[in-house]
This record gives C-alpha cells, structure tokens and sequence, in this order.
C-alpha cells in the first residue's frame, strides 16, 4: 500500500512538475526513474531512502549525463555480519560432507 503510494508520488512529479523545473537531471537515469527503480526493487523505506540519497547527490556541477545507475542498498553491520556467518557456515557445510 505504502509502495503505491511512494510509486504514485514519482509518476505524479514526472507528469506535473518534471518539465516545469527550471534544472535538468545531469545524471542517467534520472533522478525519478533512479527512485520509482528503487521503490520497485526494494520497497518503500529502503527505497525511498536511496531516492532521497540520490536526490541529495544530485547537483547543478554535475557534468551531464553522469552514469549513476541502481545498485545494491548498504545494509545495516549487524545484517552484514549475519550474512557471512551463514556463507561461512554453508562453506564449512560443504567441506565437512565432501570429506
């Protein structure tokens, strides 16, 4: 519901407000297309925080057409830390049935 919502604001700014803004978008993809692909792909509140880190990136000095494209969100230490705990664990899996 609340991705709805998030989505819904970003289609409205591009039909409403994009081309009535006195700057243009210097990176690719723009601004907009970087959020609505980030609420998509991993919802409203990891999402919207990479929209708005984004949108505080972007900048008049930027050169025109900077590639800046969706990348994986930085996940919190403790995640990180669980998360190769579990990789270590399946390796030691493995080596523990191959011998």
């Amino acid at each position: 519901m609340m991705d709805r919502a998030g989505r819904a604001a970003i289609l409205a700014y591009r039909c409403w407000l994009s081309h009535r803004w006195p700057g243009k978008c210097g990176y690719t993809p723009t601004c907009s297309a970087y959020g609505l692909a980030a609420l998509e792909r991993y919802g409203l509140a990891v999402g919207g925080r990479m929209g708005a880190d984004r949108l505080r990136r972007c900048r008049p000095g930027v050169p025109r057409g900077t590639h800046d494209p969706l990348r994986w969100p930085r996940l919190p230490r403790t995640v990180r830390r669980l998360s190769n705990l579990t990789c270590a664990l399946r390796i030691s899996i493995r080596v523990i049935s191959i011998i």
